[in-house]
């Protein structure tokens, strides 16, 4: 379950909706993770691009 938000990356999308994907990516870790310590996988770094892609409510967690 944790994969599929990972496997709907594309290189072509948009800002708006990489960070849509990337918050549905963290929404999805948060409910199904085991670890439930972290509030974010430590793989996000990994498919945001650009500060456009960071979503509004995870910008302060992201940005550390």
């Amino acid at each position: 379950m944790l994969l599929i938000p990972k496997l709907v990356f594309r290189n072509f999308d948009s800002e708006e909706a990489r960070a849509k994907k990337i918050a549905d990516h963290i929404e999805i870790y948060r409910k199904y993770a085991a670890d439930k310590t972290k509030e974010i996988p430590d793989d996000v770094k990994n498919f945001v691009r650009s500060e456009k892609d960071i979503p509004e409510e995870y910008k302060n967690c992201l940005q550390k």
